[in-house]
């Protein structure tokens, strides 16, 4: 989870890290906030931190491996290449490998599936 010079390929819906970035991205302690997750939850927000290797969730006072990516190794891709210790899931699930192929990802149907929360809706009423 590092990012400065971080290569990779995608391709047949998994993640190949060819060559790691020089600096970490997760790490104990910060100088500046631009995110406070903290505050998100307590304004009822779901916060979601989403990288090419995984996604993640706060809780607890940190933060929780929720989904990895197809083709990544969650110890020595992602939790060996943090300041701190994640928590994981036990109900971690795999990214969508759609993700990471070239071909489109053909997700319409399942977009259109979705219904969308009354109060989420952003047009006005005529």
């Amino acid at each position: 989870m590092q990012a400065g010079s971080l290569a990779i390929d995608c391709a047949d819906g998994s993640l190949r890290i060819r060559q790691d970035g020089r600096h970490r991205r997760f790490v104990q302690n910060v100088d500046q906030i631009c995110y406070n997750a903290r505050f998100a939850q307590q304004q009822a927000r779901t916060a979601l931190y989403v990288t090419e290797r995984c996604v993640m969730q706060p809780i607890d006072g940190g933060l929780e491996i929720i989904e990895i990516a197809p083709g990544v190794d969650i110890r020595s891709d992602v939790i060996a290449k943090m300041g701190f210790e994640p928590k994981v899931s036990p109900q971690l699930k795999k990214m969508d490998a759609r993700l990471f192929s070239e071909a489109p990802m053909e997700f319409g149907d399942e977009f259109r599936a979705k219904t969308m929360p009354v109060e989420s809706r952003s047009y006005a009423a005529a």
